[in-house]
């Protein structure tokens, strides 16, 4: 699936996405996507009862969570941000690829590369491992 070079997570090496960047170098499956659905769940959106803005930092971990009972979208594969914050979805034309092999078991860990400005589609994520490959 990658499309790309890996990315550059060097300045992120005090983050969570840190450990991933020995794996990456040796070849572990990878692709970066945009969040879908962002304006529909609670990305920027203040969170009253914790008194902040739902709004992950770069490095940041995210938790990929299948959802084939979604009405619309079988392969639905939601992405939650400090495993209570729902930010939004992986594209359905990636999940479609990638929801089977979720379902199987394979690995696939997520992390926040570009948090974005608070905009539809703005946020970008990488996820790596098994569930990554092409």
């Amino acid at each position: 699936m990658p499309l790309d070079i890996v990315p550059d997570l060097s300045c992120l090496g005090n983050t969570p996405v840190a450990v991933e960047l020995d794996r990456l170098a040796r070849g572990e499956p990878w692709f970066t996507t945009q969040i879908a659905g962002l304006q529909f769940y609670d990305y920027a959106r203040r969170d009253e009862d914790l008194d902040i803005v739902v709004m992950p930092a770069n490095g940041d971990m995210l938790q990929l969570v299948r959802h084939p009972e979604n009405a619309h979208d079988r392969n639905a594969i939601e992405i939650h941000w400090r495993n209570t914050r729902m930010l939004g979805h992986v594209p359905r034309d990636l999940a479609r690829d990638v929801a089977p092999l979720l379902d199987s078991g394979a690995s696939g860990r997520a992390y926040v590369v570009d948090a974005g400005d608070g905009e539809a589609w703005s946020c970008r994520a990488l996820v790596v491992g098994q569930a990554a490959t092409p």
